[in-house]
């Protein structure tokens, strides 16, 4: 006779190390349910040693972090990408209160420190002879030498007949007929 229902999880060993490493960072039952894809009452029955669901106290505290010169580097890239500070904690598989108290100098200045990074690359490559490089930095800097004002143009002599024209036009004062001809 075959079984009713769903068949029965079989939690792998790369399951098990992935639970105990999100309860580690004291993330809440619902979240590390979200992540592993399952219903939170199936995490807590099938998972419930590494929840230290069984009444068994967990390892004081979290696990130390490890802050390398990679790992600085990567989460100025993500600031300076717009990612939220919850993103980038998920990124580097740390919680958001490891994050702000460990790499907070980065979260301030990841904007500004990766911005001055381009601008030292550019300018390396400009001194290397790379054209791109330079009208790259020159957008990003506005080297560019404000324009001069554009010189009025020349205005072209007139022809006898547009001269005439235009004498024609004008009354001279020390004729005496200027008050009788005025139109």
């Amino acid at each position: 006779m075959a079984t009713r229902g769903r068949p029965t999880i079989q939690p792998s060993a790369e399951q098990r190390r992935q639970v105990k490493a999100l309860q580690a960072k004291k993330m809440p039952i619902k979240d590390i349910a979200l992540i592993m894809k399952m219903a939170e009452k199936t995490l807590r029955k099938h998972f419930a040693v590494e929840l230290f669901l069984d009444g068994r106290k967990p390892e004081a505290g979290l696990p130390p972090v490890k802050i390398t010169k990679a790992l600085r580097q990567r989460v100025i890239r993500l600031v300076a990408c717009n990612f939220p500070e919850v993103d980038v904690a998920r990124a580097i598989d740390w919680t958001l209160p490891q994050l702000r108290e460990h790499l907070a100098e980065e979260l301030a200045t990841g904007h500004a420190k990766y911005r001055a990074e381009i601008i030292d690359d550019l300018h390396e490559q400009m001194k290397a002879g790379k054209t791109g490089a330079t009208n790259a930095l020159e957008k990003i800097t506005a080297l560019k030498a404000p324009s001069a004002p554009a010189a009025a143009p020349k205005e072209k002599p007139l022809g006898k007949k547009e001269q005439a024209d235009l004498e024609a036009l004008e009354v001279p004062e020390e004729s005496g007929w200027g008050d009788l001809v005025r139109h």
